[in-house]
């Protein structure tokens, strides 16, 4: 999870990824009229443990194409309540390099030494 700060809020809010498993029908909106659905994700929580939470899905991030099964950025918010609010969008998470994948390029070069003037 990666620690981001909220341009709106000021606060700290935390980037993961989850997989979304499923994608509620109804339709609600949030105090600012964005119109979003409630689904079911799935992640690996602090404690490393897989966990499944509702989120909150926008419907502008359904419309873009989302599908039960992929993985997607997630954004976990605490509220003034002390509750934790998670929202998924439509960022499809891609899968990272890894070193294996570039073989020995990353071994260290060491630069030729210097010549000094033997002269």
């Amino acid at each position: 999870m990666k620690p981001v700060i909220n341009e709106v809020t000021g606060k700290t809010d935390l980037n993961f990824n989850g997989k979304l498993i499923s994608i509620g029908t109804t339709v609600l909106a949030n105090s600012n009229g964005k119109e979003f659905v409630v689904g079911t994700i799935e992640f690996v929580s602090q404690q490393g443990e897989k966990v499944q939470r509702s989120a909150q899905i926008y419907k502008a991030s359904l419309e873009k194409g989302m599908e039960a099964g992929r993985s997607y950025l997630c954004t976990a918010s605490k509220g003034d309540n002390g509750e934790v609010y998670i929202r998924a969008s439509h960022l499809v998470v891609a899968e990272r390099a890894s070193a294996d994948d570039f073989g020995s390029l990353f071994d260290e070069v060491h630069a030729p030494a210097e010549r000094g003037d033997e002269a």
